[in-house]
Order: C-alpha cells, then structure tokens, then sequence
C-alpha cells in the first residue's frame, strides 16, 4: 500500500462519514451487500426515484469472470467462483464512488455504470491489489471489458477509468499508466469547428458522416417520422405524449431530455421596440416573439452540482409559433392528473397519498389506481374507449368513473370478475 492510496481511503471514509454512510457493508459468499441494499446512493444525494441506484455489489462481475474462467479452463486451470472482491479493492471502489458522488458531483447512473463496474471488472480480471497494477494488467481488463459487450463500451470505461481514478489519484506504484496504455478510445468531442462559415449544403452532408452518426435518422426516415407526428392519429396515451415531444423536438431543436423536462410555465413573450421606443412590428420588424422557457442540459460549471437544473429560453420560429402552443397546452390538459399526483407522492412520501395510513378502502376505490383500469365494473366499454381515444382527455375518465358508482348506487352493476376479491379455498375437511 501507498500513501496516495491510503489518503484516497480516508477521504472516502470522511465523505461517507458526512452523510451517514456506514463504510463496511456485510456481504454474502458472491459478495452481495446481505440487505440487499447496501448504500442507496439515490437516497444519499437527494434525488426522486424512480430509477434508484445502490452499491450493493463489491463482488466480482460475472460476465468478466465467466470470459476470465473461459481462459482459465483453456489453460488447463481450475474456475474461480464468484467471491467477494479483497478488502482493498473494495475500500477503493467505494471510495472512488462516494468521491465521484459527492466531491465531483457526477450523476448516480454515471458513478454506477462508469466508476464501480469498471473497478470491479479490473479486480476480477487480474490478481493482485490496486497499488500493484502494472501496463499488462491493465491490457487483459481491458480486452475483458471489450469482449463484455459487443459494443466494447466496457473495455472504454475500464481505460477511462485508470486516466480518471487510478492515475488521478497516484493509486499505483508504476503510473501514471493511461499514457502508456496506448488503447484506441471511442470518439469523444468533435474536432470540427466554424461550422457558420459552412454552405448548406456542406452542413447537410456533413450530417451523414458527422461523430456518432447511427443517433441520426436518415433523410428519409426523419421525414417518414415527421409524416407520423403531424399527421397520423395516436392510439394511445403514450403514443399521444410521444408525438408531441417529437413534434417539440422538431420545432425547437432541443434535447430529449429539455423536452421531457419541460415546465407547464413554459410559455414567455418578448417585446421588440425600435429606436424611438415604439414596437418594432410598427417600422417593419417583428413585435413580440415567442420564447420557450426550459432547463437547459450541459450548462454546469466545472464545480457546479451536475444534478442542478439550469433555467434558460429559446426562441420559437414564428412560423412554428401556434403548433408548439397546442401542442404544449395539449400536453399540459393531457397530464395533469398525473402531475397532481406525483405532487402528493413527493410531498408526503407515500404510493397512495389520498387515503390515511390506518384506512380501509372499498376495492372499486383501490382497483383503479393499483392496476391503472378504469373499468372495474361489469359495464359497456366500447363508448368510452372511444371517447378517450378521440382525444385522450382525462375528463372522459372522471366521467366513466362517476357512471359506474351511480349505476352500482343503483344496484344494476355487478363488479368485473378481474376486480373481485380473491377469496380462499376451503381447507381439507371444512367443505
């Protein structure tokens, strides 16, 4: 062991101390934290599940280790089994995780998928503790990793993760190791720059071949989906949603994730006065236009908190002004049930924050919203599944709600059999 390592340790340790993590995790034969939870690291940083990601496995990868025992029986040698990965190996893994997570502020998915893994495939691959790693060591994690994946993402993480943790922290006795790898790594940014002095044609054909090409449609394919959004009739609820983020997608440009992150307060208007004060439209120009308020990806500074939401606006082309208006309100109409209740289950932490904690709840109350069937009565459907589709407007639903409970006021409705209670079969002897 270094000093370079043994310090990395303590400010792990001192970074989980702060939020209350407990540093040694019990874990199992394979190395599974014996909880099954280990640290949430969702819950340690702040964040709403859904997704929830956790450190619970400081054992070997098992993809890594059934490629590394391929080898091992080719050569004649025994297999090892799925173990629990050596004390040091797994006080670096949660350290670089918790300093990742915590000091850099990276994402939980990212520190999952890029930080612990990628350790965690180095230390099944070889055998021997951190600070011992050598250039030949890290070749044989590295063509592990790539044989992992057909993609070979693994292999790049593995090399990735020697520049990011290993090297940056002077973790091994022979670094720095990632200038001596000498590994090709996938593309990163792109080397073309001044693309306003470009033609339009040029940028057009540029798209074919630019960085990372398969996220791109090609010329047809985009105006097939474009065909679809704006003209075909969804006939879902998810499939409503979906064009209308494509059409958003389309009209502004923006990301996926600015799309899908866009507030009901989206809408702002900005006001154009000419010299002498009055309003541009009067002397030729344009008025107001219409910005789009979103949070906008990728603005952190290199010290900010990656998971901050950056406030930010665009402007809105005027020819695409009134689309993105319905299309966006439409959105809104579509969504609020559904907003309201995330509302109530982020406020009071709970699945189903309408009821009392202690109350008992009728079946037809509890059906809809465990199962996410509105029909929970032996009624005719065809009528409302029809008007739902026409526009997918939830009213259609507080409707076919009220119709049921009046008719079953009534006494002229028999419950569907897919909501009735299961009831318990009786016992040997008791018929």
């Amino acid at each position: 062991m270094n000093r370079h390592y043994a310090a990395f340790i303590e400010l792990g340790k001192a970074l989980a101390r702060e939020k209350g993590l407990d540093w040694e995790i019990p874990l199992d034969g394979a190395g599974v934290a014996q909880d099954g939870i280990g640290w949430n690291l969702t819950v340690v940083v702040g964040d709403v599940p859904p997704p929830s990601f956790y450190l619970r496995d400081l054992g070997t990868d098992a993809k890594a280790l059934a490629l590394v025992n391929a080898e091992r029986i080719e050569r004649g040698l025994a297999p090892l089994p799925r173990r629990p990965l050596s004390t040091a190996w797994q006080n670096l893994v949660k350290a670089a995780v918790v300093e990742q997570l915590l000091f850099r502020r990276n994402t939980t998915g990212h520190v999952t998928q890029s930080i612990a893994r990628p350790l965690r495939v180095i230390a099944t691959c070889v055998d021997r503790q951190p600070w011992e790693l050598t250039i030949d060591d890290l070749h044989v994690a590295i063509r592990i990793g790539r044989a992992v994946q057909a993609t070979g993402a693994l292999g790049d993480q593995v090399a990735g993760i020697v520049k990011v943790v290993l090297d940056a922290q002077h973790i091994c006795n022979a670094g720095p190791l990632y200038p001596a790898l000498a590994v090709p790594r996938m593309r990163g940014k792109s080397a073309i720059t001044a693309k306003h002095t470009w033609s339009p044609d040029k940028l057009r054909d540029d798209i074919e071949t630019r960085k990372r090409s398969e996220r791109l449609p090609e010329r047809r394919a985009f105006w097939e989906l474009a065909r679809i959004v704006m003209t075909e009739k969804p006939q879902t609820f998810m499939d409503d949603l979906r064009f209308a983020a494509v059409r958003a997608l389309i009209v502004t440009g923006m990301r996926a994730g600015e799309v899908a992150l866009l507030p009901v307060d989206w809408q702002r208007e900005r006001t154009y006065l000419d010299s002498r004060g009055q309003l541009a439209g009067k002397s030729g120009g344009i008025s107001t236009s219409l910005m789009i308020r979103h949070f906008a990806e990728k603005q952190q500074d290199d010290e900010a908190d990656s998971r901050i939401l950056r406030e930010s606006t665009q402007p809105v082309p005027e020819m695409f002004r009134a689309l993105l208006a319905e299309t966006l309100e439409h959105v809104a109409r579509l969504t609020e049930p559904l907003r309201a209740t995330l509302k109530l289950q982020c406020e009071t932490g709970r699945l189903l924050p309408w009821y009392p904690v202690d109350s008992v709840v009728p079946v037809v109350e509890i059906y809809p919203r465990l199962t996410g069937n509105p029909f929970w009565s032996n009624i005719e459907r065809e009528t409302f599944i029809e008007r739902y589709r026409e526009s997918f407007n939830p009213v259609v639903l507080d409707e076919l709600h009220e119709c049921q409970h009046e008719r079953r006021r009534s006494g002229n409705l028999r419950l569907d059999m897919a909501s009735l209670p299961v009831r318990e079969s009786p016992e040997d002897g008791d018929a």
